[in-house]
């Protein structure tokens, strides 16, 4: 069994989360700290996805027409690097 490192973490909730936790808790099964570590874990692999996809979609090329996908791609690996499709500059 592998054992982490834990570090004390306390917050404030508002009382109605607090209630909805231990109601959660209570009829789970479920220790609140698994419950929060869950959460947590989530919130930052989801925050960090959404990220992600925000800086892809920034940086993205655009629309490419077939005929010009489909040529570069036929080409080489560095005519798709270098040389933009007809008509672009």
């Amino acid at each position: 069994m592998v054992t982490r490192a834990t570090l004390p973490f306390a917050t404030r909730i508002p009382r109605d989360l607090a209630q909805a936790l231990d109601a959660a808790c209570d009829t789970l099964g479920l220790k609140k700290t698994y419950v929060v570590e869950r959460a947590l874990r989530e919130w930052i692999e989801d925050s960090l996805d959404a990220r992600d996809l925000h800086e892809a979609v920034r940086s993205a090329t655009g629309f490419h027409a077939w005929t010009s996908v489909k040529r570069a791609a036929e080409g080489s690996a560095e005519y798709m690097v270098t040389r933009p499709p007809k008509g672009r500059s």
